[in-house]
């Protein structure tokens, strides 16, 4: 064994095992086999296989996807550091082309960096009303709608928004400006949110146009006017407006 995981079991009855061994080198192919193993769960015999890489190295790694993808029907009877989370990522492919591989490499920052900030937004509103800091070693607690992109969130949003009057004489609207660059504006009455409808700048960043200024080229501003949520950007600034709205809706200071 080169490695090993110990998983809490939730009904307190011992402990769940994921060892794996060395990789080894086939005779045949020259390819590496990683076997690993998983005992403890209920009612399952030890889950006993073998994955393979080019080298030790991918075979470790494919070893551990495949320990994941056997836990993950397990997973609500499973506990790792408090939590029913497995602790093996998710496999990105790779190995398709150097623009498709820096492709997903940006789809991951991106969404690291949007769940970063709406984390960090919560965060300091709890802080706020707790009056200082979260403790230490507090962990972010994440729902299924953290998971959701900031243009399926507000689609969710729009519709639990949808009842009286609300959609015949408010609702949301995205429209290009001819600066260029883009508007969204909600209008909050009638929402939820009703109750922050006080006029308040939410974010400025760069040089937004004006009348004496023809603004910059990275630009965005966002606000509270006259009961709406208005922001406005760049043409790259959609998804960053889309973003300020829910990070600020989910704000509950």
């Amino acid at each position: 064994m080169i490695a090993r995981r110990l998983y809490d079991r939730a009904d307190g009855r011992g402990q769940v095992e994921v060892a794996f061994f060395q990789p080894e080198q086939d005779g045949e192919t020259g390819d590496f086999r990683c076997p690993f193993e998983i005992s403890g769960l209920e009612g399952v015999e030890p889950i006993r296989r073998e994955a393979w890489g080019v080298d030790s190295v991918q075979a470790l790694q494919q070893a551990m996807q495949g320990a994941r993808v056997a836990l993950e029907p397990h997973r609500a009877q499973l506990r790792w550091l408090g939590d029913s989370e497995l602790g093996f990522a998710q496999y990105v492919p790779n190995g398709l082309g150097p623009e498709l591989d820096a492709h997903f490499e940006q789809l991951i920052e991106r969404e690291m960096v949007r769940i970063s900030q709406l984390w960090g937004v919560e965060q300091d509103a709890r802080a706020r009303a707790a009056g200082g800091l979260l403790p230490p070693g507090k962990k972010p607690q994440w729902t299924r709608e953290d998971a959701l992109s900031d243009l399926e969130w507000l689609e969710q949003w729009y519709e639990a928004q949808c009842r009286d009057e609300w959609a015949h004489h408010q609702g949301v609207s995205i429209q290009s400006l001819d600066n260029p660059g883009w508007l969204l504006k909600v209008d909050l009455r009638g929402t939820n949110l009703e109750g922050r409808m006080a006029d308040a700048l939410v974010q400025r960043t760069g040089a937004p146009p004006s009348e004496t200024n023809a603004g910059g080229d990275d630009w965005m501003e966002c606000s509270i006017k006259e009961g709406c949520f208005i922001g406005a950007g760049d043409p790259r600034k959609l998804r960053a407006l889309l973003n300020c709205f829910r990070a600020w809706a989910r704000n509950e200071s």
